[in-house]
């Protein structure tokens, strides 16, 4: 439990079946500590949009950054870790590097999901409860494309370990 970080998604109170306390999903560990298995890593950075009006100064830049500190300071290797920047930053691509992670994951793993671009929201039926969804502005090479939570979830959810970092910038 002391490995235990952040707080309960769900208010405090108890599972009156159980006479629990209420905890759904919280974090564990902390990045880059000790784990028993591999660290793999989704560096993801767009900048270059496809066309100009929505092209951004650095954010390809931020996921190079990223990809050095998960190297330099937190010990992953770089073989575990697929960098997806600007063109090569596809919805198609991100899906295919989630799905090579997946098979490769076991229980003791960490992994981290780092995207660096524009984010939206919209109404959309993207397998979630939610009235307003938050989404990942991606793209195909020629339209935008978007990844939304829900879809995020989905995509996550069948890992073999519950040790997941999203981080977004």
């Amino acid at each position: 439990d002391d490995l235990i970080k952040g707080k309960p998604t769900t208010p405090p109170g108890k599972d009156k079946k159980k006479d629990e306390p209420v905890v759904d999903e919280v974090a564990t560990g902390i990045l880059g500590g000790a784990v028993a298995g591999e660290k793999y890593a989704i560096d993801v950075g767009i900048c270059d949009y496809p066309g100009s009006v929505n092209d951004i100064c650095v954010s390809d830049g931020d996921a190079q950054n990223m990809n050095n500190a998960l190297i330099n300071i937190y010990g992953y290797n770089s073989e575990n870790i697929i960098l997806l920047r600007d063109m090569n930053a596809t919805y198609n691509n991100i899906l295919s590097a989630v799905d090579e992670v997946r098979a490769s994951v076991t229980v003791d793993d960490e992994v981290v999901f780092f995207f660096s671009g524009h984010g939206t929201t919209a109404r959309v039926n993207d397998g979630d409860r939610e009235k307003i969804d938050e989404g990942l502005v991606t793209h195909n090479g020629t339209n935008m494309q978007y990844i939304w939570d829900g879809q995020l979830k989905m995509w996550f959810s069948d890992f073999s370990t519950s040790r997941i970092a999203f981080v977004f910038d």
